[in-house]
């Protein structure tokens, strides 16, 4: 069960209708509001008073991220252990070949 936008959000950080001041809600955007260079940065809202009946666009508000992104230095740790990993397995893989090699020759 879904609980309106509402009374998930703090009076302050709930959109208004420029219009009429208003409640609004989300709708979907339009393929044209998609292809805008900053699209990312607009949400699409319509009033949900039917008399006022506006639709347009709103800028997004930010939200803060749930955890902290990983910094530059966890990343390169990570990149790090990955590419040792991945050489010890090229040197197992060759010492293997170079041992059946061996084996192999009369």
């Amino acid at each position: 069960m879904s609980t309106p936008a509402s009374s998930r959000l703090p009076a302050q950080a709930a959109p208004a209708c420029p219009e009429c001041g208003g409640a609004v809600m989300r709708v979907l955007r339009t393929a044209n509001d998609k292809r805008r260079w900053d699209a990312q940065a607009w949400r699409r809202y319509r009033c949900r008073d039917a008399m006022c009946n506006w639709q347009g666009l709103l800028p997004a508000r930010r939200r803060r991220p749930s955890r902290p992104r990983p910094g530059a230095a966890r990343t390169l740790r990570r990149l790090a252990r990955a590419l040792l990993w991945l050489l010890l397995a090229g040197l197992v893989a060759g010492g293997g070949l170079a041992a059946l090699h061996l084996m192999l020759q009369p």
